[in-house]
């Protein structure tokens, strides 16, 4: 197959958002590169792999259980979260699932 765009390029994810300042701070704390932010969106990127952000006030009050899951391979995932100050967003260490699933377990910490 011919590539018609590059692979990060491809299957990005839009995350709606109540507050798109809070979600955006949020993001960038763990790292995320600011690519453009458009008014009531925020286009943002993981080591060239792009997320976007895109507001919407009349989205429902988070949900009791997680809607998704961001998987970033990282060797030290305490030196990422701790900056946020916990930002009350829990995170787990999937990498005993991950393994189990065919999936090489992460460098350091998971």
């Amino acid at each position: 197959m011919i590539r018609y765009v590059e692979p990060t390029e491809q299957l990005v994810v839009k995350i709606f958002a109540r507050n798109l300042i809070c979600s955006m701070a949020f993001y960038r704390q763990l790292g995320f590169e600011l690519l453009a932010h458009r008014g009531s969106f925020v286009e943002l990127a993981w080591e060239g792999h792009r997320l976007f952000l895109d507001e919407r006030r009349d989205v429902p009050a988070a949900a009791e259980l997680p809607q998704a899951n961001i998987r970033i391979m990282i060797p030290d995932v305490d030196a990422y979260w701790m900056p946020t100050g916990g930002l009350s967003v829990h995170y787990r260490s999937d990498h005993h699932a991950d393994h189990a699933a065919g999936h090489p377990p992460p460098l350091g910490d998971g």
